[in-house]
């Protein structure tokens, strides 16, 4: 199989990967992990999990059905179901999108900081409009590719320099502990991790 037909196999997968590793996971994760050390470690692996078990549920429901999951909601469920979904909708919408463009405008910032955060988030905010207005899926699809290559790298080069205790991390995996004070940031870890409204939008790739 050629180099380019892999890819072409493999890049909706990386997509969904993009949107299902998101940045608020890493953050959440990078902060519990920094206040309680690797004792939290199990919680990512059980966030993982859950999204495993959600999205197979996601892909089955519609192999099934022949319809997405948020449509078997709406028709197959009382009316209030699909009221407090568009409600939840309408708000996570705005606020995780002002929290994304804050994240990348302050990102952006401690990169080069002759910019404000303001303007980084203004011009992440267009480039956003550019992708979604004038892209294609295959622009998206490269895009994403090069972006999750760069994260994977980044990420495994930031555990290498850290020196983790191979030992210490086995344990956090196997023996999952709760320390005081950590139940807020561990649902975050699990929840963010696990299952997001990102779910939904699989199966309208």
């Amino acid at each position: 199989m050629s180099r380019a037909k892999l890819l072409s196999r493999i890049g909706p997968g990386i997509a969904v990967a993009a949107t299902g590793v998101g940045a608020g996971d890493i953050v959440s994760a990078a902060v519990a992990g920094s206040r309680f050390g690797l004792v939290v470690v199990w919680a990512a692996l059980l966030g993982a999990l859950l999204k495993f078990v959600m999205a197979e549920g996601v892909a089955r429901w519609q192999l099934a059905t022949g319809t997405t999951i948020l449509e078997g909601w709406i028709t197959r469920l009382a009316r209030p179901v699909g009221i407090y979904f568009l409600v939840y909708m309408i708000i996570w919408s705005f606020v995780v999108g002002g929290a994304l463009i804050s994240a990348c405008g302050l990102a952006a910032h401690a990169l080069v900081p002759g910019v404000s955060y303001i303007a980084w988030g203004w011009i992440h905010s267009l480039v956003a409009v550019v992708f979604v207005w004038f892209g294609r899926y295959t622009l998206f699809e490269n895009a994403m590719k090069l972006f999750v290559g760069m994260m994977f790298v980044g990420i495994v080069a930031s555990f290498a320099q850290a020196g983790v205790p191979m030992g210490d991390l086995m344990r956090g995996l196997a023996i999952p502990r709760v320390p005081h004070g950590s139940i807020g940031l561990l649902l975050a870890v699990i929840g963010g991790v696990g299952g997001t409204i990102t779910l939904l939008s699989y199966s309208y790739w």
